[in-house]
């Protein structure tokens, strides 16, 4: 270190000049900043962007699961078609039965007078149901000769002519096995409102032919619904 004034050489600690008595003025070492990376500007934007990045994956696969529960594979649509139509199914069959036991409730009624009231309430409880267009006065089952006949009479108790109904014999083996059907259109064609018509069917037999049930259809459509009017043994 040198005096300022006249140059002379100093000791570090010295306060004045020994030469010339000048105070020794000291001056801090010059303290320079930080350097700055270079790269933090780059760094931080890099960071915003992979931020935003993953927050857009995130976004974009949420957003596809969404789309793809709304649009379902054709496996999955043709899945739930065939599931909705078996949910009809089972609502008719559960109606067609309801049906059923009320028919079987009004054969075992004899009363003409309570078994109008009975038809009245049900139809009154179920406004889409049809009620039954024939009654089954009777029936008889025989074989001769190796042909099987079923005969009797049937009513017309709706209020329309009905035309070319036809009468089925199904035939059952002991165990009530299906064994063969007969059909025939009845005598009466049309029957009339109110008309009492005889059948009968005949077919060629079978040993095992032990039981029959009668039903009644349209020539060319379907069933025909029918009381059963037939006086137990």
């Amino acid at each position: 270190m040198v005096c300022s004034k006249c140059g002379a050489q100093l000791i570090e600690s010295a306060a004045f000049c020994h030469a010339c008595a000048n105070p020794v003025t000291k001056t801090e070492p010059e303290i320079k900043p930080a350097e700055r990376d270079p790269f933090g500007r780059v760094s931080n934007a890099l960071g915003c962007v992979a931020f935003l990045a993953i927050l857009a994956l995130v976004v974009g696969v949420s957003y596809w699961h969404a789309q793809t529960d709304k649009q379902e594979s054709p496996e999955i649509t043709k899945a739930n078609q065939r599931i909705a139509e078996l949910n009809k199914d089972i609502e008719k069959g559960k109606k067609h039965l309801k049906e059923l036991n009320f028919l079987l409730e009004l054969q075992k009624e004899k009363d003409p007078a309570k078994r109008a009231e009975m038809k009245t309430k049900f139809q009154s409880e179920n406004p889409d149901w049809i009620p039954p267009r024939l009654a089954l006065l009777a029936s008889n089952g025989h074989s001769e000769y190796g042909y099987y006949t079923v005969e009797g009479q049937v009513r017309n108790v709706s209020t329309e002519p009905l035309h070319n109904v036809t009468v089925v014999a199904n035939w059952y083996d002991s165990n009530d096995g299906f064994v063969k059907s007969a059909d025939a259109i009845i005598a009466y064609d049309p029957i009339l409102p109110g008309q009492t018509s005889p059948f009968k069917t005949i077919t060629s037999g079978n040993p095992a032919m032990k039981l029959y049930r009668v039903e009644f259809k349209e020539l060319m459509g379907g069933q025909i619904d029918y009381e059963d009017l037939r006086r137990k043994k």
